[in-house]
């Protein structure tokens, strides 16, 4: 339905539709994210350009505030460079090229995982959460370990990860969900358990654990989202989880069943975000193959009526959750300037 062959020279060499869609749309967004402007972004000059400073004065990494990876990577590259644009450039790089080498490699659909990744406001995260960003383009690499069973290997995928950010280490888990078939039964139990069971731990259990002690600020000061957006990923995470289980109802495919883990742990964390403190990183790794996940449901669909009322609702919901990310001013992308027209 989607992805019908384009032909040069009768039938020599052909190329998806859809894959040339997602071409045409990588040199533009990557052309934006590598020449954006120092104060485009939440983080950039906040963060990331106090690193780069750093970096520059030689500072040791005790004193330069992130990980070990993005440390040695800032380094290497102002032994070669004195200014931050090719900082900016050259990580930009490396995480646009991994992610669309995913996209291109394991999605049904590139075209509509290039639009999935840019309506989630995925895009939008590179620009802000980089060290983060890096660790999750890492890991999509190493993903097919977990369909091929080769647990060393995704652990050390993980390791590198980790270097560029700690909370990678939330994905390791993960490689045991693989041969565990998610049933629409088991996701409501779940669900109805991880709901009451978070509630009755944060509310109850933690506070008594952990009362007097450095962890017991960091929960409790920070308890909710402010302005409620937080509902929105409920909605994401609930309408696609929602198809997805519908495919498992007559699907045995394992790896839809993975994927329907993610957006499982997904659902649960958003419902949940009220109570668990720096949930919205937390929902970054398990959205990591959202972009993925969602060609592939509506790929499952027997019918084409079917796959086209899936992929309107998918992307309704998908559009209202821009809209509102966009007005609120997630990520503080609104002003975009390129490099050099914000410098002041």
């Amino acid at each position: 339905m989607f992805d019908r062959p384009v032909y040069f020279e009768g039938e020599n060499f052909c190329i998806r539709r859809s894959l040339i869609c997602a071409i045409l749309a990588f040199v533009p967004l990557w052309y934006l994210m590598a020449f954006r402007g120092i104060r485009v972004g939440s983080d950039t000059i906040g963060t990331y350009y106090r690193y780069y400073k750093y970096s520059i004065r030689d500072y040791p990494i005790s004193a330069f505030g992130s990980e070990f990876g993005y440390y040695v990577l800032n380094k290497a590259i102002t032994w070669f460079a004195s200014s931050y644009h090719v900082v900016l450039i050259v990580v930009s790089s490396i995480i646009w090229f991994l992610y669309f080498k995913y996209i291109c490699k394991n999605s049904v659909s590139p075209c509509i995982s290039m639009v999935v990744f840019f309506l989630t406001f995925f895009y939008f995260r590179q620009y802000n959460g980089v060290r983060q960003l890096l660790a999750e383009a890492i890991i999509l690499q190493g993903f097919h370990y977990i369909y091929e069973r080769k647990f060393i290997n995704y652990c050390l995928v993980i390791a590198l990860a980790f270097t560029f950010h700690n909370t990678a280490i939330f994905l390791l888990p993960v490689y045991f969900l693989y041969k565990i078939r998610l049933t629409p039964k088991m996701a409501g139990i779940i669900i109805l358990l991880g709901k009451f069971g978070t509630s009755i731990m944060v509310n109850n259990v933690l506070p008594y654990l952990l009362k007097g002690t450095k962890y017991y600020k960091m929960i409790y000061d920070i308890r909710a989202y402010k302005g409620g957006y937080w509902i929105s990923d409920i909605v994401v995470s609930g309408t696609v989880l929602l198809f997805c289980l519908i495919v498992l109802g007559y699907d045995n495919d394992s790896k839809m069943s993975f994927n329907s883990w993610l957006i499982l742990i997904s659902f649960l964390l958003a419902i949940n975000s009220n109570m668990i403190p720096m949930v919205g990183r937390l929902l970054w790794y398990s959205n990591i193959n959202l972009m993925v996940c969602v060609p592939m449901l509506i790929s499952k669909y027997p019918r084409k009526l079917d796959k086209v009322l899936v992929f309107c609702v998918t992307m309704l919901v998908f559009g209202v959750y821009f809209y509102q990310q966009w007005t609120l001013g997630v990520d503080s992308v609104q002003n975009y300037a390129f490099w050099g027209e914000n410098m002041q």
